[in-house]
């Protein structure tokens, strides 16, 4: 219990939380125990997060509403389902790895998936069996964009990335020497 330090039964006798809008309340009570009122609770972490301070220690609030609902602290990571990580409602959590999670992060604007931007044009990449493959410099997304489109097709065909029957250094040479094979000339150049 060293991460998560509370118990759902001092969970539930402190803070109410609404599964239908996310929002939590602290439980403020009379002297002799009674319920007398509720009071909004939690802040915006910098990430966008919620979190809420329960007895000395900061929460992040999604994990509070898996614990407050199933009785049990997740497994492994909360994942916002619709992508917003304020929205704490129950139906838009679910409790998956790491990997799942990150499959449900959005691109950075001005990307395509299989693409990213880099300090010599467009570099194109594609995740096969849990390893990236990294695909090659290009000098325009569109260059990156199809050698993906192809890897990609490759890996629905065949199950696996196979050494593609195009001559690589006509699409693609830019780390891998100029059209000649020449290694050491040109290194910057891409295809166009």
């Amino acid at each position: 219990m060293s991460k998560n330090d509370i118990s759902y039964e001092y969970l539930i006798s402190n803070i109410h939380y609404d599964k239908e809008t996310g929002v939590f309340k602290k439980i403020i009570k009379s002297n002799n125990g009674d319920i007398i009122g509720f009071k909004p609770t939690g802040c915006t972490h910098s990430m966008g997060y919620i979190r809420i301070y329960i007895n000395k220690k900061w929460y992040l609030a999604h994990r509070l509403a898996w614990l407050y609902v199933t009785g049990k602290w997740p497994v492994n990571v909360i994942d916002h389902i619709n992508r917003n990580k304020a929205d704490n409602r129950f139906i838009n959590l679910r409790d998956v790895s790491s990997r799942e999670n990150n499959s449900n992060t959005s691109r950075n604007k001005g990307t395509e998936i299989g693409t990213e931007r880099c300090a010599y044009g467009w570099r194109a990449y594609i995740g096969v069996n849990g390893k990236l493959h990294h695909l090659g410099s290009y000098a325009t997304c569109d260059g990156a964009k199809y050698a993906y489109a192809l890897a990609k097709y490759q890996v629905e065909i065949y199950g696996y990335l196979r050494p593609t029957p195009i001559d690589c250094r006509k699409l693609n040479y830019g780390n891998r020497g100029n059209r000649n094979g020449n290694p050491k000339s040109n290194r910057r150049k891409f295809h166009q």
